[in-house]
């Protein structure tokens, strides 16, 4: 066990840097400053590292979202929710879906990710949170022709928010 120890310690008595997480903070790092390729090789290689966990392909999916790969972010989203459900999963997933028109799977998603956290803040780029799910919600609904829906979600966002829905204008 003293030689464990000895493993588990630099030089100065610290203990050792954990690849994984230093891969998987680099990427995160790299996101937050718009670098979204050099973003999804950390994420990357945290994953050949720990492929078991979600955080990775939570990581490289809103990196391929980013840089426009909806397919693949979609297909990462699916394997990281495999690993573990989480909201950033299912936040990111929300909003791809929209993006590819699949209004449904998005609503099921944005659902998900609101049953987790209702005042969900994305910790890393605090543009997306709990409002544009809600709205995107809204919107989703809107493209399904459920205008009763769409108005009851954005009532969520802005309670004061009216529309005559018997009218032409109201739709």
């Amino acid at each position: 066990s003293y030689l464990l120890a000895l493993i588990a310690c630099s030089d100065d008595g610290t203990s050792a840097s954990d690849p994984y997480k230093d891969a998987l903070n680099k990427g995160w790092d790299e996101f937050k400053a718009a670098k979204y390729s050099a973003a999804l090789v950390q994420f990357r290689e945290a994953k050949k590292i720990n492929g078991l966990l979600a955080d990775p392909y939570i990581g490289m999916s809103w990196s391929l979202v980013k840089l426009d790969s909806l397919t693949a972010a979609i297909d990462n989203f699916t394997l990281a929710n495999a690993k573990e459900s989480k909201i950033e999963t299912f936040a990111g997933w929300g909003f791809t879906l929209n993006a590819q028109k699949d209004y449904i799977g998005s609503n099921l998603r944005i659902t998900d990710a609101l049953k987790i956290d209702s005042v969900w803040v994305f910790k890393f780029d605090s543009k997306y949170n709990h409002i544009d799910l809600k709205i995107v919600k809204a919107e989703n609904y809107f493209a399904l022709n459920k205008i009763d829906s769409a108005l009851l979600a954005i009532k969520k966002v802005n309670p004061l928010f009216t529309a005559d829905l018997n009218t032409y204008v109201g739709k």
